[in-house]
């Protein structure tokens, strides 16, 4: 049944359409700041629904999903220049991480994409965020640059699903 439908899909749609299609909102959706936890609290869509906590106040609400903002920010911020500019010469064990962030990523991009399924790429990336903080990193210029990059693309995604196409 999902084979034939996969089959009907790729025979009526181009393959470079489908890949657009997925570009353009599955990232957005991996990534994205809004978690089940956040949107639970008073004016998230759970409780637009009726469902959720039970009578969350909207100061802690605030400050909860501030500080979810914040800290994701920052780690994102963080682990793109971590995931650049640390030296695997030194760590290894950074190519395992690197493998598993790159398997989410590639799998992500053909499955459905939830913030809930980001939970095991977390760890690459709270690795890295904390490599850049620490001060363990290259001091190429290159590679930095390539770093800041990466983590704009991160927050792009984290921050921009409502703003970016």
């Amino acid at each position: 049944m999902l084979t034939d439908t996969l089959a009907d899909l790729l025979r009526t749609r181009p393959l470079i359409d489908l890949v657009r299609a997925q570009w353009s909102r599955q990232y957005f959706r991996l990534l994205d700041v809004r978690t089940v936890l956040t949107e639970q609290l008073a004016d998230g869509s759970y409780q637009a629904q009726g469902v959720g906590y039970v009578s969350p106040g909207h100061r802690l609400s605030t400050l909860l999903r501030a500080w979810n903002a914040g800290f994701y920010a920052l780690v994102l911020a963080a682990a793109g220049v971590g995931l650049c500019t640390s030296p695997l010469r030194t760590r290894p064990w950074l190519l395992a991480l690197g493998g598993v962030l790159a398997y989410g990523l590639v799998l992500f991009f053909i499955v459905e994409a939830r913030s809930r399924y980001r939970l095991p790429l977390m760890l690459p990336l709270w690795t890295s965020a904390a490599l850049a903080l620490s001060g363990a990193v290259s001091q190429s210029r290159w590679r930095l640059a390539t770093g800041m990059a990466v983590s704009c693309a991160l927050l792009a995604f984290a921050f921009g699903g409502d703003v970016l196409p």
